[in-house]
């Protein structure tokens, strides 16, 4: 598949920057380790790139979202982040209520309470 042919048209230019910038980085260490890496490991060095290529494949395979169109694939993004931010949130307040607890010299662990002397 093309890269500017995954996103969809609204952040096509953005991301298919940064995911070549990427794709250069990567291969920029490819090309720079691979001498060091086969001097020191020989022939186990393709096992090693082998193996980075199976998980890779595994990744794709098993989060494929086929049949469904960009615009969905977006929508879900979206929503998966809204989710994080309330989560975020949620963190914060219970962060500020912990450490506000620990000031006044509460400790919690678990359900329980004890006085700090």
């Amino acid at each position: 598949l093309l890269i500017s042919e995954i996103f969809s048209n609204e952040v096509r230019s953005a991301i298919t920057t940064i995911a070549l910038i990427c794709l250069w980085a990567a291969n920029f260490i490819l090309v720079f380790t691979f001498p060091v890496l086969f001097a020191e490991l020989k022939d186990a060095i393709f096992y090693i790139y082998a193996a980075s290529r199976v998980i890779s494949l595994m990744i794709t395979r098993f989060n494929n979202k086929k049949g469904q169109t960009l615009e969905k694939l977006e929508d879900m993004m979206i929503l998966h982040q809204e989710v994080s931010k309330r989560l975020h949130v949620a963190m914060k307040g219970f962060k500020k209520w912990f450490y506000g607890n620990l000031k006044k010299g509460l400790h919690c662990a678990g359900s329980f309470y004890f006085i700090r002397l």
